[in-house]
C-alpha cells in the first residue's frame, strides 16, 4: 500500500480555514459555529506563527459572508457601532 503524503503547503492550509472561516454553517460535516470558528481559528494561527506565515487579518464585512450572517465588522458605522451586534469569528487571515 502506498504511503501518503506527509506535508501540505501552508498556502493551502490559510485557504482552507478562510473558507471555512466565511462559509455557512452547513458546509462542513460538524456545522460551523462561532465555536467551530474559534477553533479553527486557533488551529491556523498556530501553523501561522510556528512556520513564520503569520500576517494579520481582517473582520469581514457583510459583504463577504452568505445572506443572513452576522458580519465581524459594520462598514461605515462610527467606531462605537463597527463591532455591535457582530461575530467576531468572522475573519480573513492574510
Amino acid at each position: 500500500m502506498p504511503k501518503g503524503r506527509k506535508t501540505i503547503q501552508v498556502e493551502r492550509v490559510l485557504e482552507m480555514a478562510n473558507k471555512m472561516l466565511e462559509a455557512e454553517s452547513d458546509k462542513f460535516v460538524y456545522g460551523n459555529s462561532e465555536e467551530y470558528r474559534k477553533g479553527v481559528m486557533t488551529l491556523l494561527e498556530q501553523v501561522l506563527h510556528e512556520t513564520g506565515n503569520y500576517h494579520g487579518f481582517g473582520y469581514l464585512f457583510q459583504r463577504d459572508l452568505p445572506k443572513g450572517s452576522k458580519p465581524g465588522i459594520r462598514e461605515g458605522a462610527d467606531y462605537e457601532e463597527q463591532f455591535a451586534d457582530t461575530d467576531r469569528t468572522r475573519v480573513r487571515y492574510f
